[in-house]
């Protein structure tokens, strides 16, 4: 199953406890920016790296709107989660942090990955993500925005969204994020 989405990120804590996965497979959920990711070759990369993707991005996605669709790729198996969410998600902060809480209780204790918001008004939502890295030590957030302040040309003029090549450098990002078992 491919839907699609973007996501963004760059290692915050390289040194943070993390579990490797137990398996090869990855399973990538986002919004708009994921989608990009995917159109760019995301699921491409993690095959050629030896992953066994599944990818599944929705433009506008809401992290509520995410809750389900973890739960169901990830119970009774084992991998990677790539989260791509944030971007669309209100000012509503304590309801922002009550869908991380139950997207990491519907991840079943895999390793996830979770791209920080890049720009825009939902920027607040990564504190929000990285007062969560303190309750679940299986979490490790990412940060693309360094590579697209040093590149401009990849930041299309809505300034949230990606050209092709924002979105080619992102899909190598997202894929170099993910850990071999």
């Amino acid at each position: 199953m491919v839907r699609v989405g973007v996501v963004a990120f760059v290692v915050l804590a390289a040194t943070a406890c993390y579990p490797r996965p137990l398996t090869n497979r990855v399973v990538a959920v986002g919004d708009s920016l994921t989608v990009g990711a995917e159109w760019a070759g995301l699921s491409t990369l993690l095959r050629e790296r030896g992953f066994d993707p599944t990818v599944d991005a929705e433009v506008g996605r809401r992290a509520d709107q995410a809750i389900s669709i973890v739960d169901t790729l990830t119970e009774g198996r084992s991998g990677t989660l790539l989260i791509g969410l944030g971007t669309n998600d209100g000012p509503d902060l304590a309801s922002f942090r009550r869908d991380v809480d139950a997207i990491m209780g519907a991840a079943h204790g895999w390793p996830v990955v979770w791209a920080l918001v890049e720009s825009g008004p939902a920027l607040p939502v990564n504190a929000v993500l990285r007062e969560a890295t303190e309750r679940y030590p299986n979490l490790r957030l990412v940060d693309f925005s360094p590579t697209v302040t040093a590149n401009p040309e990849y930041r299309s003029s809505d300034g949230i969204h990606l050209t092709y090549a924002g979105y080619q450098a992102r899909a190598k990002f997202l894929a170099d994020q993910c850990q071999k078992p």
